[in-house]
């Protein structure tokens, strides 16, 4: 509510909710990586026998179960990479079928260029939203905030402290 300069308004909250949710995805997907924490359950299907499972969020925070084919096996016994999220079987074994995993994507701390990132893109979706006055901007190409938005958006992932 600061950085959009509101006061308390319960009518605009879930709308301001919705503007939340939607930059933190917008950030996400620019990045390639997940921030929040969220627990994933994948399947990975397949014909061939497997010897990895990569996991299509990262970075992979815990492993909670595996289930290879209908069999539950213990989360502890696989390797994880956790920067890339590759799933690796006890022993380096292969297997056949389905693997379905539940595990936690995200990290504990959001980089602070990250962190900029989305509350621009938080300004940048409420005006168009309609910003406090409910009505939306109006004008034609890209505004200011709109230049600041694209350029850290492009720079997540190259500035220090992100890999």
């Amino acid at each position: 509510r600061a950085l959009l300069g509101l006061g308390v308004d319960p009518i605009r909250d879930e709308a301001l909710r919705d503007v939340l949710d939607a930059a933190s995805g917008v950030v996400e997907k620019a990045s390639g990586r997940t921030w929040r924490r969220t627990s994933v359950t994948e399947t990975h299907r397949g014909s061939d026998s497997y010897t990895e499972v990569v996991l299509r969020r990262c970075p992979v925070m815990a492993v909670t179960t595996v289930m290879v084919g209908s069999i539950p096996t213990a989360a502890a016994s696989w390797t994880v990479d956790t920067t890339i999220g590759i799933l690796y079987p006890p022993d380096g074994t292969a297997w056949l079928g389905p693997v379905v995993v539940t595990y936690t994507a995200g990290t504990a701390v959001v980089p602070d260029d990250v962190l900029a990132a989305c509350r621009l893109v938080v300004r940048q979706l409420w005006a168009r939203h309609g910003g406090p006055s409910g009505a939306p901007r109006r004008g034609s190409g890209p505004s200011d905030l709109d230049i600041q938005v694209k350029t850290a958006l492009s720079n997540i992932g190259t500035l220090p402290g992100i890999a």
